[in-house]
């Protein structure tokens, strides 16, 4: 009876580990992205260099409106902390948690964070430091005022 109890055990903590599951994947690579308004010919600065945020939602066999279900509010706290405009280079990840009859699902994401230059300001930023959102043959990008560095700002999976 004592080796039936054990096996019935056995069998209940290895149903409950596969029950209780998860996983984490990188769902996008986002080189350029804004929850606001840019413009096109204006120019840019960076901020702050790899900065995260994340968004999670939680659901029992359906959505409760618990939590945001999707990465875009994370965005717009990256832009919101570093008083940003735009963000380059961004990835998002993904990680969820399965349980019996719900899911916890998080959105993280990381990237440089851009603000826009206040025309009265240049003269206190180095000409190195100022980049223009231009639209060019190969898409939207952002080129520095030498015309050098040009870091591409097209989406990709």
């Amino acid at each position: 009876m004592k080796t039936t109890h054990r096996i019935l055990l056995l069998g209940l903590i290895a149903a409950l580990a596969i029950a209780c599951s998860g996983c984490t994947a990188k769902i996008s690579q986002l080189k350029l992205v804004s929850v606001n308004d840019v413009d096109i010919e204006q120019k840019y600065t960076l901020v702050a260099q790899d900065v995260s945020a994340k968004t999670s939602s939680l659901w029992f066999l359906v959505y409760l409106g618990l939590g945001d279900i999707s990465y875009y509010p994370a965005i717009g706290d990256c832009l919101a902390e570093h008083n940003g405009d735009l963000m380059t280079d961004v990835r998002v990840t993904t990680s969820s948690f399965y349980f019996v009859i719900g899911t916890y699902t998080e959105y993280r994401v990381r990237g440089n964070v851009w603000r826009r230059v206040d025309p009265t300001a240049t003269a206190s930023l180095a000409a190195e430091e100022i980049y223009t959102l231009a639209q060019l043959e190969q898409g939207t990008c952002l080129v520095s005022a030498d015309g050098r560095d040009i870091r591409p700002a097209t989406q990709s999976q």
